[in-house]
């Protein structure tokens, strides 16, 4: 295990040398280096991410430093929170801690008895069990665990479908199917049919999307769901904590925050408020342009053109040139801010707080940009 680190810490420092000549840019500010992500490239989360390199599920941090590695396949992962995270390599799963330390893996599998660790928050992991009873198949339960596999609210009998891929919804809540939830402060499935949800819930709800014209508050405790009066159409936006309908701003209590009407016919995309109160409008206009506007309508810049890739995150957005290898990054008052030559592969472009993803997965090129 020892070499194999030392030997991937060697190629990665290679790799980050070479990427400092090739990223240095035109001003002070440019990208300081990057590196291959070998396999899909998925967002740092607490400073961590999952990758499969040398044939094994590794965890790495922003300065390339392996915190974790085995030789278990990759097949799932979720990102770090609260210091944890978990994977899955065939039919076992792991609970991984920030410092590299698996503190619970599931059970030897058998067709008879196996356990499943499905989606992970607020300090809980949703555990289904399966265990066949003799001339019955009725031993399903669902419950949860803390990181070291100590039963955190009791298991109970399910009859309901669950999915592989749960995720959570949030105060207890995990969506575990495409029409149901599990509530574990009362251990009961409940009908859910959004399509889509947004990430964060207040007071017990969320915002889902439930068909191509109807948006509104879900309940997470009662399963109801209500739209608001007098608002249909697929001018509609379902983002991380607010619904839109035609340049009006919900927040999670139903109450209008914002009524952003500038360039109405022409917004294609749409995002919540940043805590200093701005939200960009992605416009289409014979090509794409980026702008954004305040909580009272007012533009702060003149409208950018998006290029041929764009990516936005919060208060600053890239656009990219394929045909330059050229990325450059803007602020919500429209000053560039940062500038990257020589990107490799400039394709599905994915902005964060520090760098962006670029690249091509299936032709295995996409790479990590740091730009801070």
């Amino acid at each position: 295990m020892k070499k194999t680190i030392k030997l991937f810490a060697l190629i990665l420092t290679i790799v980050m040398v070479v990427s400092l000549a090739a990223c240095s840019g035109r001003n002070s500010k440019a990208a300081k280096a990057f590196f291959s992500s070998y396999g899909k490239a998925t967002p740092f989360s607490e400073g961590l991410v999952w990758s499969e390199m040398m044939g094994g599920a590794t965890v790495f941090n922003e300065s390339g430093k392996v915190i974790y590695q085995s030789g278990n396949k990759l097949d799932r992962s979720v990102p770090f929170k609260d210091g944890v995270s978990f994977y899955q390599s065939g039919k076992n799963y792991y609970i991984v801690d920030k410092n590299g330390k698996v503190t619970y893996q599931t059970p030897p599998y058998s067709d008879a008895k196996y356990e499943k660790i499905l989606a992970y928050g607020d300090g809980k992991f949703l555990v289904y069990r399966y265990s066949r009873e003799f001339g019955s198949d009725s031993g399903k339960t669902l419950g949860t665990i803390d990181k070291n596999g100590k039963e955190t609210t009791s298991f109970t009998p399910v009859s309901c479908n669950v999915s592989s891929n749960c995720d959570y919804l949030g105060d207890g809540v995990f969506l575990i199917d495409i029409e149901k939830t599990f509530d574990t402060t009362d251990g009961k499935c409940k009908n859910y049919h959004g399509k889509k949800h947004g990430e964060k819930s207040e007071n017990g709800k969320i915002w889902i999307e439930v068909s191509d014209y109807s948006i509104g508050l879900y309940d997470l405790h009662t399963a109801e769901y209500q739209s608001l009066e007098g608002h249909t159409g697929k001018n509609h936006y379902v983002v991380n904590e607010t619904g839109i309908y035609d340049g009006s701003y919900y927040n999670l209590n139903g109450e209008e925050i914002a009524d952003i009407q500038l360039y109405k016919d022409k917004v294609i995309e749409r995002r919540d408020f940043s805590k200093e109160g701005y939200t960009p409008l992605v416009l289409s206009d014979g090509g794409k342009f980026i702008t954004y506007v305040n909580m009272s309508g007012e533009e702060q810049f003149k409208p950018i053109q998006a290029g041929s890739e764009y990516s936005i995150f919060g208060d600053l957005f890239a656009v990219g040139n394929k045909d330059s290898g050229i990325v450059t990054i803007y602020d919500c008052k429209g000053k560039e801010r940062y500038h990257v030559e020589n990107v490799a592969v400039l394709k599905d472009l994915e902005l964060y707080e520090n760098y962006f993803i670029s690249g091509s997965e299936t032709e295995n090129s996409r790479k990590y940009y740091f730009f801070k």
